[in-house]
């Protein structure tokens, strides 16, 4: 599994995993999504989306999915670390909070 950061080039393979009511929302600028690619022997497939909305003072949590195949084995977890890894290399974010 690996983790990658979503931009407008590379994040339409993810776009099946996000609700319709989700979707116009990866267009606002503050806006942050990571997808999960598990690589198998035919390539990358995409399994796992996280979008969270950034402000002054972390980040929310708008959608997190994570393909039945690979839920219970950490792929979830995963997402939710790298987001949070991300916030704290950057000196702005002094705390990060996570509700679900």
């Amino acid at each position: 599994m690996s983790i990658i950061i979503l931009k407008e080039n590379n994040r339409e393979k993810f776009l099946h995993l996000i609700p319709p009511g989700i979707l116009p929302m990866l267009e606002e600028k503050d806006v942050f999504a990571l997808g999960l690619l598990e690589h198998q022997e035919d390539g990358e497939h995409p399994m796992g989306i996280l979008i969270s909305q950034l402000d002054e003072f972390g980040a929310e949590i708008l959608w997190i999915y994570v393909h039945p195949n690979l839920r219970e084995k950490g792929a979830g977890t995963k997402l939710l670390y790298t987001l949070i890894q991300i916030l704290k290399s950057d000196e702005h974010f002094q705390t990060v909070t996570c509700f679900l």
